[in-house]
C-alpha cells in the first residue's frame, strides 16, 4: 500500500512510560490503602488506554515497514506476557504451598483461566454466588484486567485488517468511522447495562463493559500517526491548562470514585476513559512540555517495570493478609519493598532470556561493597527462586480441584435460608408496638432513655432485620430466638444496596421502632452511607448494628471501627460485638472464616438476644424510675 513517510513512527514513543508509572502506582495505593484511596482502580483503565494506543501505533509502524504480520503480532505478546505470568504463579503457589495450604482449594481453575486468557469471565462466574466472592479471595483476583488485554490482542488483527480494508477499498474516513461507532456503542454499552439491572461485578470485569478504554486508545493512536492528521501540524493553544485539569481530576477521581457508587458505572469509567485518552493523546505530542516531564527517570524506571510491579502486587498482599501479617504496623511499607525486589528481579530476568544483548542486571541492584558478598546473595536469590518453582508445580499439582467441601453445605444453607425468608410472611401487618407495654401503665415512648447503651425505645417485638449473607446463614436460629422478627437478609448485598434497602422500608413505614443491621461484610461503611442511612431512619428508631469478621477481609477493622464512631454520634445506635465473640472459635464459621455454621449461627442469635435483653433491662429500670417519680 501507498503511504506518505510517517515522520512520527519510531521505535519509542517518549513519556508514556511516566503514564504507565502513574498508573501502576494507584492501583498499588488502591490494594494496599482502598479505604483511602477509592477510586485507585482507575489506574486500571489508564493501562487499557494505552494498550489500545501503542497496539495502534504498532500496528501501523510495522504496517508502513512492511512487516505487519499476525503471526509475529501474538508470538511477541506471548513472549511479553506468559514467561512473567507463569514465574508468578508458580512462585505464588510455592510459597502458599508451604505457608497456606489450605488456600490453594480450586487453584487448578483459577490457573487454567489464567493462561486461557478468561479469568475476567471465570470471576464472574465464581462471582454470581456471593459466598465465592467472600470465601474465593485469591492471590491472582487481579489478573481479570490482563484476560481482558489477552482477549483485546486476540480479536486486534482482525480489527486491524477490517480497518486496513476499508481504508483502501473504501476510504480514510470510512475506516476511521469503523473504529469510532464500535467505540461509541462500546461506551454506551455499561451504563444501559446497569440500566439494565446488571450486578456491578460483571460490569466491572466484563470484558463487553470495559473494552471502550482499549477501542478509544486504538482510535485516539490512528488520530496520532495518520498520514492526513500530520500533513498540518495540529494546534494545542490551552494544552496545559487541560492537561492540568485532566491530572486534577484523576487525582480527585482516584480519592473519591468508590468503585460501589452507582455514578462509576454510569458516567465514572467512561468519563474517565475520555480524560486519559486526553492525557495520553497529550503526553505522546512532542510539541508540548510534557513529554519531557514524563521522562524523569524515577516514572520512567516504575513505567519500564509496570508490569511485572502489577503482577507481583496482589500475591504479596494475599500472603500478608492470609498470615496475618497485615496487623504488623506499616505492614505496607514492607509490602512495596518486597515487591520493588521481586520486580526488579522479573524484569531483569525475563528481558535477559528474550534479549541476549540486554545484560542481566539484577546483580547491580543488590551490588555491595564485598563483590563476594553479593555474588552469594545473587545466588541464594536464585535457588529460592528456582525451589519455590519447583515446589509451585507441586503444589498446583495436589492442589484440591475445589474448595473446601463445606462451602457446598455453606451454599446450600444460604439458599435454603433464602427460600425460608421468601416463604414467610411480611410483618408490617403485624401487631403494634402498644402491646410491647411493659408492667408499668407509663408509655414506653415517651420515656427519656438518653441514660441507657441506646437513646430510642427498644423492644423484641416486630423487629425488622436487614443483613447479608451472613445474617442469612443465621436465618433459622434468628426465627428462633425472635419468631415475629421481619427478616431480610440476602447474598451480595453491599453497604449502599443495605442502606437502600432500610430507606425503602422506612418510607414504606415497615420499621416502627427497632432495627437490627447486619451488612457490612461486602466493602467499606463509610461515613457518608453511614449518615444517609440515619438520616432515613431518624432518632426515634432503636439501631442494633452487628459488627463483622472475617480474617481475609482487608476492611474488617476499618468498618468495626467506624462503628464505634458511630455510636458516639448516634445515641439511638447500638453495636453488637460479633467479631470478639468469634475470634478464638473457628469452629464456630465456615472453612471460609466469616460466615457462621450451625454452631455459630445460634451464637450469632444468641449473642444478639443478650445485648436486646441488656439494653432493654436499662430502659425498664428507667421507666420503673420515671414511675415511680410520678
Amino acid at each position: 500500500m501507498s503511504e506518505k513517510k510517517h515522520p512520527t513512527l519510531l521505535a519509542h514513543i517518549t513519556g508514556l512510560d511516566g503514564l504507565r508509572a502513574i498508573a501502576i502506582v494507584a492501583v498499588t495505593l488502591f490494594h494496599l490503602f482502598p479505604n483511602q484511596i477509592k477510586g485507585g482502580y482507575l489506574g486500571v483503565s489508564l493501562f487499557f488506554m494505552l494498550s489500545g494506543f501503542l497496539m495502534t501505533y504498532s500496528s501501523e509502524r510495522k504496517c508502513y515497514f512492511v512487516d505487519m504480520s499476525a503471526r509475529k503480532f501474538y508470538l511477541k505478546r506471548i513472549k511479553r506476557i506468559y514467561p512473567s505470568l507463569i514465574i508468578v504463579t508458580l512462585v505464588t503457589i510455592g510459597v502458599l504451598y508451604l505457608l497456606a495450604p489450605d488456600s490453594l482449594g480450586g487453584m487448578r481453575r483459577e490457573v487454567l483461566s489464567m493462561i486461557g486468557g478468561y479469568n475476567n469471565w471465570w470471576q464472574i462466574a465464581q462471582n454470581s454466588d456471593y459466598f465465592t466472592r467472600i470465601s474465593g479471595i485469591s492471590p491472582f483476583t487481579h489478573i481479570w484486567s490482563l484476560a481482558i488485554e489477552l482477549q483485546y490482542y486476540l480479536i486486534w488483527p482482525i480489527l486491524y485488517f477490517i480497518y486496513l480494508f476499508l481504508r483502501i477499498k473504501k476510504s480514510e474516513k470510512a475506516s476511521l468511522a469503523f473504529l469510532s461507532t464500535l467505540t461509541i456503542i462500546a461506551f454506551a454499552w455499561m451504563p444501559i447495562r446497569y440500566f439494565m439491572g446488571t450486578d456491578i461485578t460483571p460490569l466491572y470485569y466484563g470484558t463487553d463493559t470495559r473494552i471502550h478504554a482499549l477501542l478509544l486508545g486504538s482510535l485516539i493512536g490512528f488520530e496520532y500517526v495518520h498520514p492526513s492528521i500530520h500533513k498540518k501540524k495540529p494546534k494545542f493553544r490551552f494544552a496545559k491548562p487541560i492537561y492540568i485539569l485532566c491530572m486534577i481530576a484523576f487525582v480527585l477521581a482516584a480519592i473519591f470514585m468508590d468503585g460501589q457508587y452507582k455514578f462509576t458505572y454510569i458516567a465514572g469509567l467512561p468519563g474517565m476513559a475520555i480524560i486519559f485518552a486526553i492525557i495520553v493523546r497529550l503526553t505522546a505530542e512532542k510539541s508540548l512540555p510534557f513529554t519531557v516531564k514524563m521522562e524523569a527517570k524515577p516514572l520512567k524506571w516504575l513505567g519500564d517495570r509496570s508490569y511485572e510491579l502489577y503482577l507481583w502486587q496482589y500475591p504479596v498482599l494475599f500472603l500478608f493478609i492470609e498470615m496475618g501479617w497485615n496487623e504488623i504496623p506499616g505492614y505496607q511499607l514492607i509490602i512495596i519493598g518486597i515487591i520493588l525486589v521481586l520486580s526488579v528481579w522479573l524484569h531483569s530476568f525475563t528481558s535477559f532470556l528474550f534479549n541476549e544483548k540486554q545484560p542481566y542486571r539484577f546483580r547491580e541492584f543488590i551490588s555491595l561493597k564485598n563483590k563476594k558478598i553479593s555474588i552469594h546473595v545473587h545466588r541464594v536469590a536464585c535457588v529460592c527462586i528456582v525451589i519455590f518453582l519447583i515446589v509451585g508445580i507441586g503444589g498446583l499439582a495436589k492442589a484440591p480441584a475445589l474448595k473446601l467441601s463445606d462451602e457446598a453445605e455453606l451454599k446450600a444453607a444460604l439458599d435454603a435460608n433464602a427460600k425460608v425468608i421468601d416463604d414467610s410472611t411480611d410483618s408490617s401487618d403485624r401487631k403494634d408496638i402498644a402491646n410491647a407495654q411493659t408492667l408499668t401503665e407509663i408509655d414506653p415512648l415517651s420515656v427519656d432513655y438518653s441514660a441507657t447503651s441506646n437513646s430510642a425505645y427498644v423492644s423484641k417485638e416486630n423487629m425488622v432485620m436487614v443483613g447479608d449473607s451472613v445474617m442469612l446463614a443465621c436465618v433459622l436460629s434468628l426465627q428462633d430466638y425472635f419468631p415475629d422478627a421481619n427478616i431480610n437478609a440476602e447474598e451480595s448485598r453491599s453497604v449502599p444496596d443495605g442502606v437502600t434497602k432500610v430507606k425503602k422500608m422506612m418510607k414504606n413505614g415497615k420499621i416502627t421502632h427497632t432495627l437490627v443491621i447486619g451488612f457490612g461484610t461486602n466493602g467499606i461503611i463509610s461515613q457518608a452511607k453511614a449518615e444517609e442511612l440515619f438520616d432515613a431512619v431518624g432518632d426515634d428508631i432503636s439501631v442494633f448494628w452487628i459488627n463483622i469478621h472475617g480474617n481475609k477481609l482487608t476492611w474488617t477493622k476499618q468498618n468495626n471501627k467506624m462503628l464505634q464512631k458511630l455510636t458516639k454520634q448516634h445515641s439511638n445506635l447500638t453495636v453488637v460485638d460479633w467479631n470478639s465473640e468469634v475470634s478464638g472459635h473457628k469452629n464456630w464459621l465456615y472453612s471460609d472464616h466469616v460466615h457462621p455454621n450451625l454452631k455459630g449461627a445460634n451464637r450469632y442469635a444468641d449473642l444478639l438476644d443478650e445485648t436486646l435483653d441488656r439494653v432493654i433491662a436499662e430502659q425498664e429500670a428507667v421507666r420503673q424510675s420515671a414511675a415511680g417519680e410520678n
